[in-house]
């Protein structure tokens, strides 16, 4: 009897097992559609998403005894649970006063008008969805938060855990394949060519419309294999010279430098820096390690493919466009647009403090706030924080930004239980946080799940090795 109990608790129930293929699932999805940009993307997003959620709470044939309520005991201890669901309600609100409604006039390409609406409550500007607006923009942040709750609540066992952030890695690494050999075969085309327009094509990146997009989610794929490497020698500096050879060490340092490779070929700025900072961070940490030859030898390896790579890159067109995107950097010509943008977003906020906008709403109202024509069809502000504040004002913004906030608490709180493996999640989570800055991964569907499967993997594996659950 005391061993069947046994066995029973090292198998993987029914449930767990079909929550990690669903996640699973989604998260190699991230990474082919469109950066989750598009109407069907979304939806199917939101379809997968509400089925593991839905998944928690149904009964099932090896389900135990008080599972389903143990469930729901570790949901409602989740606080980005209860900061998501405040959040979508302030969105909500938003949604249905509306006090302003865009149309489209004879003598110009669209305006707005003013609508009813109570004056007092949170408010928003009434928009085709197919454009933006607050729905659009709530199903966005609705997908990454039924992820996290998912992951948080349902997918807890290390095994199942190891396993995702294996197919994180896998899965970035032929993105990054894929995307640098199609640049280089078909440079004036995109794989998605029949849907995307002729700018997306010019500056999209294997499965992604926009190069930022692609950078931020190869540099969060980063953090998964550098995690399993810095296991892989804090387990070895713990066994037999013998188990050596068994080490999964030089894929994984594959699986981390060609995804860092991949972002240079997308020729992001922002994003080629972030990765070197992630590939750094990684980096240091396995030096920490006091290490034999071959862990040495390992390390050797990095630094030619990193070196090999970085000759092929400086002797192609994409090395010298990148180095060009940089040079306009150094000479202001890319930061002067965006200073106009961020002070013209300064202004919107000073508008409309408390409430802001409404959620989506940046793109039409921005155009009343604008320096100069060059700035008024811009979709994003290129600083997240402020564009969040501006759209969700002080009330909702502070919601969001506590959302954040408790994964970069729960990154502290890993580092604390295990100081290396806890540094890869505080470099990827930094990592978004300082790119929020400048670009707009908060507002890219594909890198906010992303970033939600690899915080989640990471912390469930530190957290139960710290406590040293039995099933590991």
């Amino acid at each position: 009897m005391i061993n069947e109990t046994h066995n029973r608790s090292h198998q993987i129930s029914q449930r767990e097992r079909s929550l990690f293929w669903i996640v699973a699932l989604i998260t190699v999805f991230q990474g082919w559609n469109l950066a989750g940009l598009r109407i069907p993307v979304e939806l199917l997003n939101l379809l997968f998403s509400l089925l593991a959620f839905s998944l928690l709470f149904i009964p099932l044939q090896d389900s135990g005894e008080n599972e389903i309520k143990d469930n729901f005991k570790r949901l409602v201890r989740f606080p980005i649970f209860w900061l998501g669901l405040f959040l979508f309600a302030y969105i909500f609100v938003q949604a249905i006063n509306p006090s302003q409604t865009y149309y489209v006039s004879n003598d110009t390409y669209w305006r707005l008008k003013p609508s009813d609406h109570i004056a007092w409550l949170p408010h928003s500007v009434e928009s085709p969805y197919s454009l933006m607006n607050p729905w659009r923009e709530m199903l966005y942040k609705v997908n990454f938060w039924l992820i996290a709750c998912v992951l948080w609540v349902g997918v807890r066992r290390t095994q199942l855990c190891r396993k995702l952030l294996w197919i994180v890695s896998v899965n970035a690494c032929v993105i990054a394949i894929f995307g640098t050999a199609y640049a280089y075969m078909a440079p004036e085309s995109s794989f998605y060519f029949g849907i995307l327009g002729d700018r997306e094509v010019q500056s999209g990146f294997a499965g992604f419309v926009n190069r930022n997009q692609a950078s931020m989610y190869l540099y969060i794929s980063m953090a998964a294999p550098i995690f399993l490497l810095v296991s892989c020698f804090q387990k070895l500096n713990q066994v037999l010279d013998d188990d050596h050879m068994n080490s999964p060490m030089a894929i994984l340092v594959l699986l981390a430098v060609i995804p860092f490779v991949g972002t240079l070929m997308a020729q992001s700025r922002a994003g080629s820096g972030i990765a070197l900072f992630m590939i750094a961070t990684g980096f240091v940490l396995l030096l920490t390690y006091s290490s034999s030859i071959k862990h040495w030898m390992i390390l050797a390896v990095t630094v030619v493919i990193i070196g090999f790579a970085g000759k092929k890159l400086y002797y192609s067109d994409h090395f010298i466009d990148l180095y060009h995107r940089f040079w306009e950097l150094q000479n202001g010509r890319a930061l002067e647009s965006r200073e106009g943008v961020i002070q013209g977003t300064k202004e919107m906020f000073k508008a409309e403090p408390l409430y802001g906008h409404g959620a989506g709403s940046f793109r039409f109202v921005y155009s009343r706030f604008h320096d100069g024509e060059l700035h008024a069809w811009w979709r994003y502000t290129h600083n997240d924080f402020l564009q969040h504040f501006a759209e969700y004002g002080i009330l909702g913004g502070t919601v969001w930004l506590a959302i954040l906030c408790s994964w970069l608490y729960l990154a502290i709180k890993a580092m604390r239980m295990q100081l290396r493996k806890g540094a890869i999640m505080l470099a990827a989570m930094l990592a978004v946080l300082i790119h929020s800055c400048l670009e707009f991964p908060l507002y890219t569907p594909s890198t906010v799940i992303l970033l939600s499967v690899v915080l989640s993997s990471i912390y469930m594996i530190i957290n139960a090795e710290a406590r040293k659950k039995p099933f590991r």
